[in-house]
């Protein structure tokens, strides 16, 4: 799917907070740090959160899989407190 077509699909809701990030390259820590932190913004100021992560997670750093597999139950609503949205890059 093109970014302009999930575009389209997304609604931008006032009542929840944006972030978008992207690069990671399988920088587990970095990442470790980012979701702890969304998590528990969500839970404490009980609004809702969307992380849109634009691409390139995995390639470079030594936990490229364990992060991917931790994306993909987040975008599943598997894990967390918070809606991400995944687009490959």
């Amino acid at each position: 799917m093109k970014f302009g077509e999930i575009m389209k699909q997304m609604s931008f809701d006032q009542d929840c907070d944006y972030y978008v990030i992207s690069d990671l390259h399988g920088q587990g820590k970095i990442y470790d740090t980012i979701m702890k932190q969304l998590d528990n913004e969500a839970i404490s100021t009980g609004r809702k959160i969307k992380l849109i992560i634009n691409g390139d997670i995995i390639d470079r750093g030594p936990e490229s899989m364990r992060m991917l597999v931790d994306v993909m139950e987040r975008v599943k609503g598997k894990k967390g407190h918070i809606d991400v949205i995944m687009l490959p890059g």
